[in-house]
């Protein structure tokens, strides 16, 4: 049967962000022979309410053109999720002789990554430890992989995270248990501890306080009956003294020597830990959580990633010739599709020196740090064809890192150049000891010691 219409839609092509909108020109042709009316709907979108024609309905005499202004909206939550998707736009007659004609028109959503979080319960009360439970959430377009941490302003509690690291899918939430330990006091009122915790996805971060209240190890009205007890020993021993010094008596003694203090030993300074991507077997995609028994996880930083790319939530280890053997990101449908992402490392305990080897064709890259106190530093690099270039990095002292982002220096959508991690070199942050005081030398003779007792 021969079609009575033609529809042209103009552009062919949209790109609409969450919360946002764009027009489309459908124009229609009468090619029939009777006056007809035509109904302009939009198929493949999630709610009628995410389209909108105007006017709703044309009435066009035979060859008489109309044109039909439709809006497209993408909520501000929910699908359509970031990616390429294609609708149709479709023009029907009605009437006796009904009659339609649909035309492609391909909308692209940019990702957004948008993490929550919340704590439960807010204020947990405890001795040594408090368990919490951490929800969070995606109200983004993409699905997540979330690493959690946390910290307090003391620097004083540590925490455990089961399990540390997250992947939640658009509009979806997934939970972890949080442990705070630390040293209660021994005696007198509670301490008020604030936590904060972060949920972070590549660079978007998602915070909440928490407050962790430690009670005494001892009861105060115990503390106070040993502290009568300790005075009365005190009091019968400056008596025994003094007895002893009126009858001439002098108590056995050793001549004193001044105490040695003995530094604790410092060891060694920590080694290196390398993560060899070159040795490994490639053309595979791997998960974020696969070097976490080196003390990293990786995943992908998707906020300037072009739409063809908003879901390449995936890594990759590939070998390619000329190359060689080397991490890199991809999408979940292929190990060779969007190389071009960069990655985040995440450290799981406090870093020094970061040493990372990459590989390319001449373009530049950059290394941004993460500190302890919330400072970034950056530092760059050029490929060279053919051989690898190494970015590295050393905290302040003071500082430790606690994430490095490795890309293109020039975070263009646009670049074409992979990013080709060979080697991840890392050194642990080395623990502060404190060295003993020396309090001098020990008194001697029986009035020092006498003194003492009386002291």
């Amino acid at each position: 049967m021969t079609s009575t219409l033609t529809v042209t839609v103009t552009p062919e092509e949209i790109t609409v962000g969450p919360g946002q909108s764009a027009d489309v020109s459908v124009t229609v042709v009468n090619t029939g022979t009777l006056v007809s009316h035509y109904e302009t709907t939009v198929v493949g979108l999630p709610d009628p309410d995410c389209f909108r024609a105007d006017p709703p309905t044309v009435e066009l005499n035979p060859h008489q053109t109309g044109v039909v202004t439709v809006r497209v909206s993408v909520p501000a939550q929910g699908e359509p999720y970031a990616g390429r998707h294609v609708l149709g736009v479709l023009v029907r007659k009605t009437g006796e002789h009904p009659a339609s004609r649909c035309e492609e028109l391909a909308l692209t959503v940019p990702p957004v990554t948008t993490p929550t979080t919340a704590v439960r319960p807010e204020v947990a009360e405890g001795g040594p430890s408090a368990r919490y439970a951490v929800e969070v959430g995606n109200t983004g377009n993409v699905t997540l992989p979330v690493t959690l941490r946390a910290s307090d302003p003391e620097n004083k509690v540590s925490f455990a995270f089961t399990p540390r690291t997250l992947t939640v899918a658009p509009g979806a939430t997934a939970s972890a248990e949080l442990t705070a330990q630390a040293t209660a006091p021994l005696s007198g009122p509670q301490v008020r501890r604030t936590i904060k915790v972060t949920a972070a996805a590549g660079q978007a971060t998602a915070e909440r306080q928490a407050v962790f209240v430690q009670n005494a190890r001892v009861n105060a009205g115990l503390l106070t009956a040993a502290g009568v007890a300790l005075g009365v020993l005190i009091m019968a021993g400056a008596v025994l003294g003094a007895a002893l010094l009126v009858r001439g008596g002098t108590p056995p003694s050793t001549p004193g020597t001044p105490p040695t203090t003995k530094a604790p030993a410092s060891g060694p300074a920590p080694r290196a830990r390398i993560i060899d991507f070159s040795r490994q077997r490639g053309d595979q995609l791997v998960s974020p959580d696969r070097y976490l028994k080196d003390g990293v996880t990786v995943f992908t930083v998707l906020e300037q990633a072009p739409p063809e790319c908003a879901d390449a939530t995936a890594l990759a280890l590939r070998t390619v010739t000329g190359l060689g053997s080397f991490l890199t990101s991809a999408r979940p449908q292929g190990v060779d599709l969007c190389n071009t992402i960069p990655l985040q490392f995440e450290f799981t305990a406090p870093v020094d020196t970061v040493r990372l080897s990459f590989a390319g064709r001449g373009a530049g890259y950059a290394l941004e740090v993460q500190l302890s106190d919330g400072s970034k530093a950056r530092t760059e690099g050029r490929s060279r064809p053919g051989a690898a270039t190494q970015l590295t990095y050393q905290a302040p002292k003071g500082l430790s890192v606690v994430s490095v982002v490795f890309g293109h220096a020039d975070p263009s959508p646009t670049a074409k150049d992979p990013t080709i991690v060979k080697q991840l070199a890392y050194t642990p942050a080395k623990p502060i000891t404190a060295l003993p005081q020396n309090k001098g030398h020990a008194p001697d003779g029986p009035e020092a010691r006498h003194r003492m007792l009386l002291e």
